[in-house]
């Protein structure tokens, strides 16, 4: 018996059993695809008398219980946003959104800085609006300044348009 004729069948086991787990895993994609959201985070600097210091716009893929982390630094300011989305099946289109907030800020150079941590958990439907104060919400002086991070939480196959050349992009807000 050749070489070939041996080797042959024994590939042909190897070779069979990935073809099929090629296949089984095409649904578990489209099953991840499915679940996919995308968070859309929009975060302001805003006066106490409203007007806008800067103003900026992220969005971060993920499927329910991976977490979206965003982080802000600035000067004697850092802030460590954890957005962890969960199905709730309770509601339709329901989620409870997870945050989970650091803040550390430094009075003056050379000084230890002040710590302070939430965590909070938010239902609300999917395309829902809410309003994020990680530092709270100033209104007596309008020298001082709000932090407002907006975030809205799509599922990903309406967040995606296809174009003529098939190739997938965001759609405008």
């Amino acid at each position: 018996m050749s070489f070939v004729k041996k080797v042959l069948p024994v590939l042909f086991l190897f070779c069979t059993p990935l073809g099929v787990m090629a296949q089984e895993n095409e649904p578990q994609a489209e099953s991840l695809l499915d679940q996919a959201i995308v968070i859309r985070i929009n975060t302001k600097l805003i006066s106490a008398n409203g007007k806008a210091g800067w103003n900026f716009s992220v969005a971060r893929i993920t499927i329910p219980g991976r977490p979206v982390v965003l982080k802000l630094q600035g000067g004697n300011l850092q802030i460590k946003l954890g957005l962890t989305p969960y199905t709730d099946d309770t509601t339709e289109n329901g989620l409870i959104l997870v945050t989970q907030g650091e803040v550390w800020i430094t009075e003056k150079p050379g000084k230890q800085a002040k710590y302070m941590a939430s965590l909070k958990s938010t239902k609300l439907v999917m395309g829902e609006k809410i309003h994020l104060y990680p530092l709270g919400v100033s209104t007596k002086a309008p020298e001082k300044y709000n932090i407002e991070v907006e975030i809205q939480i799509v599922p990903y196959k309406d967040a995606v348009q296809k174009p003529d050349n098939g190739k997938q992009k965001p759609k405008e807000q």
